[in-house]
């Protein structure tokens, strides 16, 4: 699942321009946060062992793999007409990875019937 994520996330990458930031200021910080952060979620779902509490390494792990594909997704907007790379939106994807993956990691421990429901 995490792979048709980022290429749902590629995909979207190539279409030029948009119009969500210009609604709100900053509010393309909040979508990119929530989308990394969503893509983060869905890496520790992968790396979780069936059965057991996330570690923290592995919520680690798909927090670091989460916020570099976002650090590659804006290099690769710069091969994009009419898209620019911003560390802010990097900065954003970080952050939105490492509070998704830090969610997940507190509902597979504290709640691990639920992250069993969610499929882990």
């Amino acid at each position: 699942m995490p792979v048709v994520f980022a290429a749902t996330i590629f995909a979207t990458t190539v279409l030029q321009g948009s119009t969500v930031a210009g609604a709100f200021t900053n509010a393309d910080k909040l979508i990119h946060a929530a989308v990394y952060g969503g893509m983060a979620v869905l890496v520790a779902m992968a790396v979780q062992h069936p059965g057991r509490p996330l570690s923290w390494k592995a919520a680690l792990c798909a927090a670091l793999i989460s916020a570099a594909y976002g650090a590659l997704e804006e290099f690769h907007q710069s091969f994009v007409p009419g898209r620019v790379v911003s560390l802010d939106d990097a900065l954003a994807n970080l952050v939105g990875a490492a509070l998704g993956s830090g969610w997940y990691l507190l509902i597979a421990r504290k709640w691990p019937e639920i992250s069993l429901i969610l499929g882990g």
